[in-house]
């Protein structure tokens, strides 16, 4: 865990290695051949044993360990996110899940006894748990490692094989997601297919065991459409407008300190982070002083040249961001902290927004009616 970051030319030119292949017919004819390929390795994996198991987890957690310096490497690039963050965010909850699951995998895979019913009196049931077969997991871009990995661990846990689909937007940690996995991998467990999204639509054409997909409600209802074809079983984890509400009992201080670890962690790009803030009307004053000294607090006046301080993934969701704000602006919002953009460089600081008092117009601007997914915190009384 405590890997050093060492000849970063080296990992640097490792990472950016070009492993991608976005030709529309070849990756339609690998995803054919390695479905096929998982389906009938996915059968062998029914009887697996929990050593078995174990054995693959352990050897997935010792690659995972290995390749922490290009991990750390390749977010900053497609970020320019701290190390810091990367090992808190991505790589430590992957390990966390792996070794967690290891101490636990014996007792969830014991079968249980099922108390029998009326019709069934006399007679001895329990219930038996079996893999579900090949498995697809599409991951987002705000936190690819820990978003791929994660469901995988559970995965490879329950005795499945996966195909993985990481986004093509954080190309660079793309790169390492694929060859985390050719090193530790053979195609028939796990195989990961990078690309745009004609490489999505490829995969949700086949009949999956089940499908985990991290991302917006828009594609998740494409996704659950396509899964519905071939009745496959879904997991959604999708993004959504997460609100925190200040009372007149809160101590703001500390309410302010963990509001702007949230909501400026990887740029605001989380789905949980605080998305709006309600406050009394008689604490706002109170609270935007607390907050401007939480953020300038942990990232000082020059944020602009901090490195502790991420940027947006590309250059798009900056427009975007920068479309909510100027939405806001327009309708009766003002800006009481932050608020200078520069798109090309992908970056937006810390963005206080209030609202003119009892203006609807600011609330239902698309500021507030839109999941924001960035560092621009709108404030309601």
């Amino acid at each position: 865990m405590n890997t050093p970051v060492k000849d970063k030319a080296v990992i640097k030119k490792a990472v950016q290695s070009k492993v991608i292949n976005t030709d529309p017919n070849d990756a339609s004819a690998r995803i054919n051949d390695v479905f096929n390929l998982q389906s009938d390795y996915a059968l062998d994996l029914r009887s697996s044993t929990i050593e078995q198991r174990k054995a693959t987890l352990k050897r997935f957690l010792k690659t995972v360990e290995k390749y922490t310096p290009e991990i750390v490497e390749a977010g900053m690039q497609d970020f320019n996110k701290p190390e810091v963050e990367v090992m808190l965010a991505e790589i430590f909850p992957v390990v966390h899940e792996i070794k967690h699951t290891l101490k636990h995998l014996s007792k969830w895979m014991k079968a249980k006894r099922a108390s029998p019913t009326k019709a069934t009196l006399g007679s001895s049931s329990k219930v038996i748990y079996e893999p579900k077969g090949v498995s697809l997991i599409i991951s987002p871009w705000n936190y690819p490692v820990n978003l791929t990995f994660g469901p995988l661990v559970s995965a490879l846990a329950a005795g499945n094989t996966a195909m993985i689909k990481p986004s093509e937007f954080t190309p660079n940690l793309s790169n390492v997601i694929s060859n985390i996995v050719k090193d530790c991998f053979d195609e028939k467990e796990v195989a990961v297919f990078e690309g745009e999204v004609d490489v999505s639509i490829a995969l949700l054409e086949k009949p999956f065991d089940h499908i985990f997909f991290t991302g917006s409600p828009q594609v998740g209802k494409s996704v659950m459409a396509a899964a519905a074809k071939n009745l496959t079983s879904v997991t959604l984890e999708l993004g959504g407008k997460s609100p925190v509400v200040i009372d007149s009992s809160a101590n703001l201080k500390k309410a302010a300190q963990k509001i702007a670890w949230g909501k400026c962690s990887n740029n605001g790009q989380t789905c949980i982070a605080p998305d709006y803030i309600l406050v009394p009307e008689n604490s706002l004053d109170a609270f935007v002083s607390e907050m401007k000294t939480a953020i300038t607090g942990a990232y000082g006046e020059q944020i602009k040249n901090n490195p502790d301080y991420a940027r947006v993934v590309n250059v798009a969701h900056t427009k975007r961001i920068k479309g909510l704000l100027d939405d806001a602006l327009q309708n009766d919002g003002e800006v009481v902290f932050g608020g200078e953009i520069d798109v090309n460089e992908r970056y937006i600081p810390p963005t206080l927004v209030v609202g003119k008092k009892g203006s609807k117009k600011f609330i239902n601007s698309r500021l507030n009616q839109e999941e924001i997914f960035g560092p621009v915190l709108p404030i309601i009384t």
